[in-house]
Order: structure tokens, then sequence, then C-alpha cells
């Protein structure tokens, strides 16, 4: 999905991602790899930058860390790549928290609907850049 935003330059930015599942078998146990989103326009956005939330089966929406970064308790982790920006052609991959099972697959998988928010700075407001309705699969 689109997404527009005016920068404090005044210009207009858009983003779009795409999503696809994330391979491999599901557990109850937690830390399963759920889907990957990949950056197909768009400027680079810094990491710091990035905020990424998800709703799993239509359920409440949890605030994920950076894998590198989450502590124990975190409820889904995505990973970044080494360097600053996420560029175009450049993925994540959306995992549940170590200890969260919130797709277990005995359904054959789950929806997945993930928000990408740019965290505002300077006195500008977070805004939303992408909507994403995904599945993971559970084979």
């Amino acid at each position: 999905m689109d997404y527009a935003e005016d920068s404090s330059g005044g210009s207009l930015d858009t983003f779009t991602f795409s999503d696809r599942d994330a391979a491999g078998d599901m557990s109850d146990s937690g830390g399963d790899a759920l889907v990957h989103i990949m950056m197909t326009q768009g400027d680079g956005l810094n990491w710091v930058l990035v905020y990424v939330s998800i709703v799993v089966n239509d359920g409440a929406s949890y605030s994920c860390e950076v894998t590198d970064w989450a502590d124990a308790d975190a409820y889904c982790t995505y990973t970044i790549d080494d360097d600053k920006y996420w560029e175009v052609s450049e993925e994540i991959t959306i995992s549940e928290g170590n200890n969260t099972n919130l797709c277990d697959g005995s359904n054959g998988g789950c929806t997945v609907d993930v928000t990408i928010t740019k965290v505002g700075v300077g006195g500008d407001d977070d805004k939303i850049i992408a909507n994403i309705n995904a599945y993971a699969d559970a084979n």
C-alpha cells in the first residue's frame, strides 16, 4: 500500500512495500519467523526512525523491537542490516519474541497486519508510511 508523507522540507515522499511468508514451520514455543517485508519504493529510512508494530489474527497490537536490541520480554522482533538505512530492495524479517507464541500454525497460518511508522523528529509528528496485510503460512 502507498502512503505519502510531508517531510520537513515540504517534499512528498512515497513508500511502497511488499510482503512474503517467512520460510519454516511454526511451533507453539515462540521465536518463529513470521513474514518478510521489503521496501520497493522510497528514499532510505534511517533505522533509528523506523517503528514496526503488528496485529496477528485481529488480536492485540504489539510493538516490535530490533532483534539485536530486544530484551527477553519482546512480543515481536525484526531484523535490520548493518548499515544505517532501510533502502529499496532490502527487507526485514518479523518474528515472534523468543518467549511469545503469537502464531502456532494450528490453523494453517496467521494473518499479520504490519504497520510501519516513520518516527518524527524536531517537532514533526510520527507518520504511518505503510499498512501491510501479510500472511504467515504454517509450513
